[in-house]
């Protein structure tokens, strides 16, 4: 009788630099209350199961009449933009249109109908994108989380990503979870009554 033998599986990461496919945009502006935009997008690793969503947002400086005057957040947003292909954007009254001056009333929609694949039939993962699990907090929890860029799947835009990734390490604007590292104490709330918190 011939003997069973389980099928060895390769580890698989899905921390560092991953592939993935974008499956949906959100328009999540209204639940920041310090940046005027946020859009999330959601991608599917590949090999994975589950999805991850990063986030590009920030405040857009106006004069007080209105008009956009900048922010740091145009360089990340248009820097996502370009990466996706797309050469819209924000007007000078902070409006969305496509490049010929039309304006877009749903951010999310327009994006997704254009730069979205069904999750269920992705057969190309055109993105790399950085995903990391977050240093614990003071409670102890660490989170997976993914950072607010990608780019075009190659060896220009894996090089890109890279050199990003370990500027933002070397300023401190990326923190890793290290196993290694000793776990944060939690305050000791024994004798706090409720009404005092």
């Amino acid at each position: 009788m011939a003997l069973f033998k389980p099928e060895q599986k390769e580890a698989v990461s899905f921390n560092g630099v991953c592939e993935c496919a974008i499956i949906g945009f959100e328009d999540k502006s209204n639940d920041y209350e310090w940046a005027d935009q946020c859009i999330r997008v959601t991608v599917k690793q590949k090999g994975s199961s589950y999805t991850r969503t990063l986030d590009i947002k920030g405040d857009v400086e106006k004069t007080p009449d209105g008009v956009v005057t900048g922010g740091n957040f145009f360089n990340r947003l248009y820097r996502f933009l370009t990466t996706i292909g797309w050469d819209g954007g924000l007007n000078i009254k902070g409006e969305w249109e496509d490049s010929t001056g039309n304006a877009i009333d749903d951010i999310a929609d327009y994006l997704t109908s254009r730069f979205a694949v069904d999750e269920n039939n992705i057969t190309d993962y055109p993105y790399l994108g950085y995903f990391y699990k977050s240093v614990p907090n003071a409670a102890g929890d660490s989170y997976n989380r993914a950072l607010g860029v990608l780019e075009q799947n190659n060896g220009d835009g894996r090089k890109k990503l890279n050199d990003d990734v370990a500027w933002r390490k070397s300023k401190g604007y990326l923190k890793e979870y290290d196993p290694n590292a000793p776990v944060p104490e939690t305050a000791d709330l024994g004798e706090v009554a409720l009404e005092n918190l």
